[in-house]
């Protein structure tokens, strides 16, 4: 369902997360300067002695426009705050092995904090070795599982999201039978922002997911709010 109020939506939602990169990378600079000294070590250097602080960005992958525009504003930022900035990804959805290696290799360089658009839980291993060599770990888009693994979060509530656009169908179909399309992610892994999308939207379509954990439980056939039939093809 295309129209100019969704359009607008979109391309607001992409402004606020473009500003959260910007407000995340200038937070993680004052961090991470306020937390050097002259005795650091690495070519991550410090924002005490008046060298350039290390910080790596993790992202998800570099095909989506959404990310390229991420690096982009990071990349931008760094130049304003005398950060020398390590742009890392994963090679499609869901690669975390190669966001690991850029974690190792951001720990190996002595860089002094994370930004990571998480493709996983399995990175969280590698983001505790991180804090634990001194790191401060943000975690951007997507909230880290458990979300304590990141010192802080930007992040869109993605459930919410969900339910805001499950309304709004709800409402512009008026009772009309809808003919839902579910595009998930993944079918053999967990993914919170994959979950948390499916679910948000179901509910706010008045659908049981018929799950807390994973996609695809939903009875396939129904009724949504406002006494409209649905089905899940």
């Amino acid at each position: 369902m295309q129209n100019s109020a969704a359009s607008e939506t979109v391309t607001a939602h992409r402004r606020v997360r473009a500003v959260g990169v910007v407000a995340a990378l200038a937070a993680l600079a004052v961090a991470a300067s306020a937390c050097s000294s002259s005795s650091d070590k690495g070519s991550g250097g410090t924002g005490g002695s008046g060298k350039k602080v290390g910080i790596t960005l993790v992202l998800k992958t570099l095909t989506n426009p959404y990310f390229v525009t991420m690096k982009k504003d990071a990349q931008n930022e760094a130049a304003k705050d005398n950060v020398n900035l390590t742009v890392a990804a994963g090679n499609k959805d869901g690669d975390t092995q190669a966001q690991i290696a850029a974690i190792d290799n951001a720990i190996s360089r002595g860089d002094k904090g994370i930004l990571i658009t998480t493709n996983g839980d399995a990175v969280n291993a590698a983001l505790n070795q991180a804090k634990q060599a001194g790191m401060f770990v943000i975690a951007l888009d997507t909230a880290l599982n458990p979300a304590s693994t990141a010192d802080i979060t930007f992040a869109t509530d993605n459930e919410q999201a969900g339910k805001l656009i499950g309304q709004y169908g709800a409402a512009r179909l008026a009772g009309k039978k809808a003919v839902i399309a579910m595009l998930d992610l993944f079918d053999n892994q967990v993914v919170s922002v994959d979950i948390q999308r499916d679910h948000g939207f179901l509910e706010g379509m008045g659908i049981d997911p018929g799950s807390t954990t994973v996609n695809g439980k939903e009875a396939k056939t129904g009724s949504y709010t406002g006494g409209g039939s649905y089905e899940v093809v």
